[in-house]
C-alpha cells in the first residue's frame, strides 16, 4: 500500500453524498413550503367566506336602516313641516 493514497481521500463520493443530502434537504424544504402555502390558502379560503358572510349581513343591515331612515324622513317631513330629519339631529 503507498502512503500517498492513505494521503488523500477520494473525494469524488463525499461531493456525491453532499450533493444528495442537498437535494433530498431541497425535497424536503419543498415539501415543508408546499404543506404551509396550503394551510394557508385553506385559512385564506376560510376567511374569505367568513368576509362574504359578514359583507352580505352589513348588506342587508344597511338596506333595513335605510328604509328606517326614509321612513323616519317621511314621518319627520309629514308631521313637522319644515322640520327635517337634520334639524332633529342638531336639538339632540
Amino acid at each position: 500500500m503507498d502512503i500517498s493514497t492513505l494521503q488523500k481521500p477520494d473525494t469524488s463520493t463525499l461531493r456525491l453524498h453532499a450533493q444528495h443530502e442537498e437535494s433530498f434537504l431541497s425535497v424536503l424544504n419543498f415539501a415543508e413550503d408546499a404543506r404551509a402555502l396550503a394551510d394557508m390558502l385553506i385559512r385564506l379560503q376560510e376567511t374569505q367566506a367568513h368576509l362574504v358572510i359578514r359583507i352580505n349581513q352589513s348588506l342587508a343591515e344597511r338596506e333595513v336602516l335605510g328604509k328606517q331612515y326614509a321612513d323616519l324622513q317621511t314621518v319627520l317631513d309629514t308631521k313637522r313641516g319644515e322640520l327635517k330629519f337634520g334639524d332633529v339631529m342638531a336639538m339632540s
